[in-house]
């Protein structure tokens, strides 16, 4: 049996100020790091959102017990010709795995306007209650997050 190489979680968080502009997260191997890191610090620095007066970069050792590898979701696109036809395809989609439509259409519905508190877009995901709508993570600019993950090379492509 191969034995597994050493993977390490890196993590970049650029801001300007108080603004967040852009993050990255990878799990890569010990002889990866320089290069990955490299590519972070570059989409740092060339992100359209401004030049950051900031950049953190974390870099840890994962212990291999705890990793867990999942099958990405099933991905197809739909063809449509207007944005109301994308949401009405969006809601039957939604309402098709269990959401109501009450959820579905109010959840759309703060996407389009924006989902953040302030109107623009989140830094993560809304969780939504499935049968109500009603919105459910503690921070709405922020929304839900997950940390230390990545895709491997074959979901990549």
């Amino acid at each position: 049996m191969k034995e597994m190489c050493e993977l390490y979680s890196l993590r970049m968080h650029a801001s300007s100020g108080s603004r967040h502009l852009c993050g990255a997260e990878r799990i890569v191997p010990k002889n990866a790091i320089p290069e990955m890191l490299g590519r972070m610090v570059d989409r740092a620095l060339s992100h359209k959102g401004g030049e950051p007066t900031s950049i953190v970069i974390g870099a840890d050792l994962l212990d291999p017990g705890r990793i867990r590898t999942i099958p990405l979701l099933s991905l197809r696109t739909r063809k449509t010709t207007t944005p109301e036809e994308a949401a009405a395809e969006a809601t039957r989609l939604l309402m098709d795995c269990g959401v109501s439509q009450k959820a579905a259409k109010q959840a759309l519905s703060d996407l389009a306007r924006g989902a953040a508190s302030s109107g623009g877009n989140m830094r993560g995901a809304m969780l939504v209650h499935a049968e109500s709508g009603r919105r459910l993570e503690p921070d709405r600019e922020r929304g839900v997050r997950v940390t230390r993950m990545d895709l491997s090379d074959p979901a990549r492509r």
